[in-house]
């Protein structure tokens, strides 16, 4: 075939062959319905990733005394420590 828009017009034209024009405007609607709660959920998860972690008081102190370097305290999370025997891997 020659792309993706004429695959999707293919595709279409035979929905509508075989569905009719009622059944496949329904479908198209309940698929446009989707694809804007999907960008709308992407959109807030990227707004949530964006905005920086924000520490409280304590756990700030807690990494402090753990030797966390103060720059990389701020705006991370701590996470536990692994397991006794659980080998870990620097990213």
């Amino acid at each position: 075939m020659a792309g993706f828009g004429t695959e999707l017009l293919l595709f279409c034209g035979l929905g509508y062959v075989v569905l009719g024009p009622q059944r496949m405007h329904a479908i198209l609607q309940h698929i446009a319905r989707m694809k804007a709660e999907f960008e709308k959920t992407r959109q807030e998860l990227n707004s949530q990733l964006a905005t920086p972690t924000v520490l409280s008081s304590s756990a700030r102190s807690e990494a402090k005394s753990r030797g966390a370097r103060p720059e990389l305290v701020e705006g991370t999370c701590i996470s536990p420590a692994p397991p006794a025997g659980v080998e870990t891997r620097d990213l």
